[in-house]
C-alpha cells in the first residue's frame, strides 16, 4: 500500500513550502523528544520518575525558589531571547503587513498588482490562450534535448535551494544563522505572494495543453504564471547578495544560479519561459523592498510585466545570455514610477538583517 500512497515522492507540491529545509532550527538545541517534537514516552516517564526522586514526595520541593526573568530591554532583547522560528514568523508578520494586492477586478482578473502604501510594485498581466499555446511549444523544444542532463539539479532544486547558494557564498548554518532567518523569512514572504499572484491570474500549466509532454514531476496544484522557483531563487539571489558583500563575481554567479534553477523548472515541464520572466520581475522587485525596508532607503523602482504577442519575443529567457540581466532586460518588462518608502519601519527584520550582516566580515 505504501508504494501507492507515497506520491509525495514525485510531488513538488511543496516545494516552495519546504522552509524547514532552509534552516536546522530543530537540530540547534538536539532535544527533539524534550522540546516535544518528536513524542517519547520512555523520557517522558524517566523524567517524572526523576523528578519523584529528587523531590522524596515533598510537595514544598516544588515551591518558588527563584525569581522569573522579566525582560525590560525593549523590543530588541526580547528578539534575541525567542526561537529562531518565532523571529522568523514575526519578521514574515512584519513584511507580509508591508504589501496589499489589486486582484479583484472582474470574474477573471486580466492583472494582479502588489502594492507597497497604495503604489504598485509589480504588476503581472495575464496571457492569452493563443501565446499560452505558443509557450507550450518552447517547453516543448527546452525540455526534448536537456532532461537528460538535468535530472539530478531538478530533483535537488524541488526544496529551497540553500546548498546551491552555500556553495557559491559559503553559507554555513553555524556560522551564519540570522542569515538563515532572514532568507527564511524573506522566502516565506515569498511563498505568500507568488500564491497570491497564481491564484489571481490562474494560467494553466503546460501539462494540460498535452498527455504527451510527461513532466519529471508531479504538476503542482495550483498555476503556472509566476514562477514560485523563479521568484524564490531570484529574491534570494538579491538578499544573500546584498548580505555577503562579496563582489560582483558572486553576485553575479547568484543570479546566474536563480536563471538555471527557474531554466530547469521548465525543461521538467512544469513551467513556461514566460513563468521565469514573471518570477525574475516579482523576485527581483520583492528583494528590493524588503532590502529598502531593512535598511531604510529607497525608492523602490516598479515594474510590470506583459507577455508579447509575438511568442519568439517572449520564449527567449535573457538570462541563457547574459546572467546578470535584471527584470528591466526582460521581454516585456517595463520599469514604472518608483515606489516610495511607507508606514512605520520594520522594527524585527532592521534588526534581523544588521545582525545577519555582522556574520559576513
Amino acid at each position: 500500500m505504501s508504494s501507492i500512497s507515497s506520491i509525495s515522492s514525485i510531488s513538488s507540491i511543496s516545494s516552495i513550502s519546504s522552509i524547514s529545509s532552509i534552516s536546522s532550527i530543530s537540530s540547534i538545541a538536539a532535544l527533539p523528544g524534550y522540546s516535544g517534537d518528536t513524542g517519547s514516552p520512555l523520557l517522558a516517564g524517566a523524567l517524572a520518575t526523576t523528578r519523584a526522586g529528587l523531590l522524596d514526595g515533598s510537595v514544598t520541593g516544588a515551591s518558588i525558589d527563584r525569581d522569573a526573568k522579566w525582560s525590560d530591554g525593549g523590543a530588541g532583547a526580547r528578539l534575541l531571547r525567542w526561537s529562531p522560528e518565532v523571529r522568523v514568523s514575526l519578521c514574515l508578520s512584519e513584511l507580509l503587513g508591508a504589501v496589499t494586492f489589486d486582484d479583484r477586478t472582474g470574474e477573471q482578473p486580466q492583472s494582479v498588482r502588489v502594492l507597497h502604501g497604495g503604489q504598485a510594485l509589480v504588476t503581472l498581466r495575464r496571457p492569452n490562450p493563443e501565446h499560452t499555446r505558443a509557450q507550450y511549444e518552447q517547453v516543448v523544444a527546452w525540455a526534448t534535448p536537456h532532461r537528460g542532463d538535468r535530472v539530478g539539479e531538478i530533483l535537488a532544486q524541488v526544496v529551497p535551494p540553500v546548498s546551491f547558494l552555500s556553495a557559491i557564498t559559503g553559507l554555513h548554518p553555524d556560522r551564519h544563522r540570522r542569515t538563515m532567518e532572514v532568507l527564511e523569512a524573506c522566502l516565506r514572504f515569498a511563498y505568500a505572494i507568488v500564491m497570491r499572484c497564481k491564484d489571481a491570474l490562474d494560467v494553466p500549466r503546460p501539462a494540460e495543453w498535452s498527455s504527451g509532454l510527461q513532466p519529471m514531476l508531479l504538476t503542482p496544484g495550483h498555476a503556472s504564471l509566476p514562477s514560485g522557483h523563479a521568484t524564490e531563487a531570484f529574491m534570494a539571489a538579491e538578499i544573500l547578495g546584498a548580505l555577503a558583500r562579496q563582489g560582483d563575481p558572486t553576485r553575479v554567479r547568484l543570479r546566474h544560479l536563480a536563471h538555471r534553477i527557474a531554466e530547469n523548472r521548465v525543461i521538467a515541464g512544469l513551467h513556461y519561459p514566460m513563468d521565469s520572466i514573471a518570477g525574475l520581475a516579482l523576485g527581483e522587485k520583492l528583494a528590493e523592498l524588503v532590502l529598502a525596508l531593512a535598511t531604510n532607503s529607497g525608492p523602490v523602482p516598479a515594474i510590470g510585466f506583459t507577455p508579447q504577442a509575438d511568442p519568439l519575443t517572449t520564449t527567449r529567457f535573457v538570462g541563457d545570455d547574459n546572467a546578470d540581466a535584471r527584470a528591466a532586460d526582460q521581454p516585456g518588462c517595463v520599469e514604472e514610477e518608483a515606489v516610495e518608502l511607507k508606514g512605520a519601519p520594520l522594527k524585527v527584520l532592521t534588526q534581523l538583517f544588521e545582525a545577519a550582516r555582522r556574520e559576513w566580515p
